[in-house]
C-alpha cells in the first residue's frame, strides 16, 4: 500500500503543469502536513526547488521554510514522520524528518556538559542524532543540491564521527553553491568539546569564506570572527581582543555587539545611541532569550527610568508568541515570554481580568507549561522538581505529598546527587514542618481539615521512611566522593530532628544495610499523556 502512494504521488508530480506560482508560506506549508496532504506538500515544495538561489536572502528564505517541520507540535512530528514512508524517494521528507529528529534529541538533552546529563538523555539523544544522520545522508542520496539536506548532515557536524563525510559535502557544497550558512554550520566540527582547534577554523574559513560571494562584508573575518566567539581557544584570545574592534562593519554580528554592550562592568560607560542599538537590536533578534533580555535590563533599566525591555517584548510580542505556541506548543523560550506577560499583566492591574481570574489563569499556565517540559525533556532534574511543586493545592492537605513522586524522578534524574538528594531531605523536612505548625494554630474552617489530615497521614510511608532512604543514600554518596559537594558536617546536622525521628521508626528498619542499588530511588510512572490543541492557546 506505501508504495503505491508513494508511486501515485510521484506519478502526479511528474505530469503537473509546470507554472509559475506564488511562494510557498510557513502558514501553507504547516496547513498542508496537518492535513495529511502529501501530493501537494511535494509539488509546492518541488517548484521551490526550482527557483534558483543567488542571493543570501534566496539561501535563508529556503531554510527558513524547512525550519516549518522541526517544530514540536504532535501533529507535525506524526507527519513528518509518515511522510518518509508515504514518500520514500522525498529528499524534502527525508530532509524534514532529520530536522525534527535533531530538534527532539537536543530537547532531551539540554545544553549541560555530558557529565552533568542522566545516561539514559544521552543515550536517547545519540540514538536519535544517528537516526537523524541516517534521514540526512538519504536525503543527499536522492537530491545532492538540495541546500536543506546539506544542511541537515551539517549540523551534525560536531556530533557526527565521519568528519571526512562533512567536509566532503561542505566541500560540494562550497563548490557549487557557496554560501555562508553551509559554512557556518560547518563551523561545530571546531568546537573543542568534540575534538576540534583553532587550527582547524582557521584552516575551513581561509578554505571556503574567499568562495561566497559578497558585496561588502569580509566574510573571511566573519569566519574567524564567528568561530572564535563560539569556541573559546585559549591561543586565539589576543586574536579575538584584536577583532573586536572590526566587528562593527559586518551587521552578521550586530546581536554580538549589542549582547556585549550589556556587559555591566561597562554599561556605565554606553551612550545613549549604543544603549537604543542594543535595545532595537535584541528587540529584532533575541527577543526570545530571556537571559539576553534581563542582562539588557540590568544593565540600562535605571538609565532608561525604568523602563524594561522585558516588559516592552511581552506587550509587543504576546500576539506572535500565542500563535508560536499554537504549532510549537513545547518551545521552552516562547513560555517563558508569555509568562512575562502574565507577570506584568499583574503588575499594570489589567482590566481582562479581574485579580482573581488573572492568579487562576497564571496559575493553570504555570502548571501546563511545567508539565510540557516534562515531556519535551523527562530526563530533567530541574523540570520534574518545578513540576512536584506545583502539584501541591492549599485547598486539600493530602497534596502536600502529591509532589513525592515528582521529587523523586528529580533525584533520579539528576547530575549532582548529593545536591539533589540534600534537596531532596529539605522537601521533606519542610513537608514535616508544615504539618507540625498547623497543629499549633487555631481552629479556623480553613485549618481544620490540615489538623485532622496532620494527626492521620501515614507518617512512616510518606514521612520517615522516604526521609531516612535519602539520607542514607547521601551518606553513601558523600563516601563515595571524598565528601565534597553536600557533605559537610553541618549539611548532615540540619537534618538531625527529622533523622533521629526517622531512625527511631520501626516501619522503617528494612533500609538499614541495604547496599546503594536496593536503596537507590527507582523512577516513578507518571501518565504524560498530552495534547496540545486541548489546551491553550488553541482553546483560548
Amino acid at each position: 500500500m506505501k508504495r503505491f502512494l508513494a508511486t501515485a504521488i510521484l506519478s502526479f508530480l511528474a505530469f503537473q503543469p509546470t507554472v509559475s506560482a506564488a511562494e510557498l508560506t510557513r502558514s501553507e506549508a504547516r496547513q498542508l502536513a496537518y492535513s495529511g496532504d502529501f501530493a501537494s506538500l511535494e509539488s509546492r515544495l518541488s517548484q521551490e526547488r526550482e527557483r534558483p538561489l543567488v542571493e543570501s536572502e534566496d539561501f535563508f528564505k529556503l531554510r527558513r521554510l524547512m525550519s516549518v517541520f522541526e517544530a514540536s507540535d504532535p501533529r507535525m512530528v506524526s507527519f513528518v514522520e509518515s511522510w518518509v514512508d508515504a514518500v520514500p524517494m522525498s529528499s524534502f521528507a527525508h530532509s524534514a524528518r532529520s530536522f525534527s529528529l535533531s530538534r527532539g534529541a537536543w530537547d532531551i538533552r539540554g545544553e549541560r556538559y555530558a557529565k552533568y546529563v542522566h545516561p539514559q538523555a544521552l543515550a536517547v539523544h545519540h540514538n536519535m542524532i544517528q537516526q537523524a544522520i541516517a534521514h540526512a545522508r538519504r536525503a543527499l542520496e536522492l537530491d545532492a543540491d538540495f541546500i536543506p539536506a546539506s544542511d541537515a548532515l551539517l549540523n551534525q557536524s560536531a556530533t557526527s564521527r565521519d568528519k571526512i563525510e562533512i567536509l566532503e559535502t561542505l566541500d560540494r557544497v562550497m563548490t557549487q553553491q557557496p554560501n555562508w550558512g553551509s559554512l557556518r554550520r560547518s563551523l561545530d566540527m571546531a568546537h573543542q568539546g568534540y575534538g576540534g582547534t583553532a587550527a582547524m577554523l582557521e584552516q575551513l574559513c581561509q578554505t571556503y569564506a574567499p568562495l561566497i560571494p559578497s558585496d561588502g562584508p569580509d566574510m573571511l573575518f566573519r569566519c574567524r570572527y564567528s568561530g572564535l566567539k563560539r569556541y573559546y581557544f585559549s591561543e586565539s584570545y589576543d586574536l579575538r581582543q584584536t577583532m573586536q574592534a572590526a566587528v562593527a562593519k559586518d551587521p552578521e554580528f550586530d546581536l554580538s555587539r549589542a549582547i556585549r554592550m550589556t556587559d555591566r562592568s561597562e554599561s556605565h560607560i554606553r551612550t545613549e545611541d549604543e544603549i537604543e542599538f542594543a535595545r532595537k537590536t535584541i528587540l529584532e533578534q533575541a527577543w526570545w532569550r530571556p537571559l539576553v533580555v534581563q542582562n539588557f535590563d540590568m544593565a540600562f533599566k535605571t538609565r532608561l527610568g525604568g523602563r524594561s525591555l522585558e516588559e516592552e517584548i511581552a506587550v509587543l510580542k504576546i500576539d506572535e508568541v500565542k500563535e508560536g505556541l499554537r504549532h510549537d506548543p513545547f518551545n521552552p523560550d516562547l513560555m517563558r515570554v508569555f509568562q512575562d506577560w502574565i507577570r506584568l499583566q499583574g503588575k499594570i492591574g489589567s482590566s481582562e481580568m479581574t485579580e482573581a481570574e488573572r492568579s487562576e489563569f497564571r496559575k493553570r499556565i504555570e502548571k501546563d507549561f511545567a508539565l510540557r517540559r516534562v515531556i519535551a525533556a523527562p530526563f530533567s532534574e530541574d523540570n520534574w522538581n518545578t513540576l512536584g511543586r506545583l502539584q501541591f493545592d492549599f485547598s486539600r492537605p493530602e497534596s502536600l505529598f502529591a509532589s513525592d513522586p515528582y521529587y523523586q524522578n528529580g533525584v533520579v534524574y539528576s547530575g549532582l546527587k548529593d545536591k539533589a538528594l540534600y534537596g531532596y531531605l529539605g522537601k521533606k523536612a519542610h513537608q514535616l514542618r508544615m504539618l507540625e505548625d498547623v497543629l499549633t494554630q487555631e481552629n479556623h474552617p480553613d485549618i481544620l481539615p490540615w489538623k485532622d489530615y496532620a494527626r492521620s497521614f501515614d507518617r512512616s510511608g510518606l514521612m520517615n521512611c522516604p526521609f531516612l532512604r535519602a539520607y542514607l543514600l547521601l551518606e553513601q554518596v558523600c563516601a563515595e566522593n571524598g565528601g565534597r559537594g553536600y557533605c559537610a558536617e553541618e549539611d548532615f546536622a540540619s537534618f538531625a530532628p527529622q533523622l533521629e525521628m526517622a531512625r527511631a521508626d520501626q516501619n522503617c528498619d528494612y533500609l538499614n544495610g541495604l547496599s546503594p542499588e536496593e536503596l537507590a530511588f527507582k523512577p516513578v510512572k507518571v501518565d504524560l499523556s498530552y495534547d496540545p490543541q486541548d489546551h491553550w492557546p488553541a482553546v483560548e
